[in-house]
């Protein structure tokens, strides 16, 4: 894989059988990662009482949003780099991967924060701009934590990868995120019906999805990792036309 991801443009189901190599091969340290980050968030939603102390399921729901945006970032960061090492043929173990997402979250959340400035401002002057720039910042938090990139310039980095192919993206995009919902809600139908409704329950329900969601992150990071190798082509073929 490390001598075509950054010179043949993936399909689908390319990206998603070499992610899954590169789930299998590195299982244990991206568990290692996600117990460590996710459990802490769901044992604090666990005893969070959903529409009571918070008022309403919106605010609830807001609450998961801002541990996920917050906290599970690390998660997201520290497993992409681990398949950033393995595509470059170094092996690290959970503790490199979580010091790199570390030295990299305030700066992730900071990048994001903008992005979502841009955006509203984008989507409150019309709809469409939203939308096409939010295709083009698909890869900023890939930028950020494995191109060193921060701020205006990784929302750059992002658009440079996604020139040219901004159909193809957002095609990849939808079909990828689709395929992640449609396994996090298998898992979590599958336990609602073979679990009885307890505290553990709903703790191996949400670290279930949440390791079903570890994959798509390999995935997305392969993404990425094959569409940042090969922009330099796609920038020549459009120069040729």
């Amino acid at each position: 894989m490390e001598e075509t991801i950054y010179k043949k443009e993936y399909s689908i189901s390319e990206i998603l059988s070499e992610a899954w190599k590169i789930f299998k091969e590195n299982f244990k340290t991206i568990l290692i990662v996600v117990l460590l980050v996710y459990i802490p968030i769901n044992i604090v939603l666990l005893f969070v009482p959903e529409g009571e102390f918070l008022g309403s399921s919106e605010n609830y729901a807001r609450i998961v949003q801002i541990l996920e945006g917050l906290i599970g970032i690390i998660a997201v960061m520290a497993i992409a780099y681990i398949v950033k090492s393995r595509t470059d043929g170094r092996q690290i173990d959970f503790q490199q991967a979580l010091g790199k997402a570390l030295s990299k979250w305030t700066t992730a959340i900071g990048t994001n924060i903008m992005m979502g400035i841009f955006l509203l401002g984008l989507t409150l002057l019309l709809i469409v701009p939203g939308i096409i720039y939010a295709v083009y910042w698909t890869f900023v938090l890939y930028a950020v934590v494995l191109c060193d990139k921060s701020g205006k310039k990784a929302l750059d980095y992002s658009k440079s990868i996604v020139q040219g192919r901004w159909w193809t993206v957002l095609w990849y995009c939808l079909a990828l995120s689709l395929l992640s919902f449609l396994a996090g809600m298998l898992v979590g139908f599958l336990y609602i019906f073979l679990l009885p409704e307890h505290w553990l329950s709903n703790m191996a329900v949400n670290t279930s999805i949440d390791i079903v969601a570890a994959y798509f992150v390999v995935v997305f990071t392969v993404f990425f990792l094959n569409f940042d190798g090969t922009k330099e082509k796609v920038l020549e073929a459009e120069t040729l036309k």
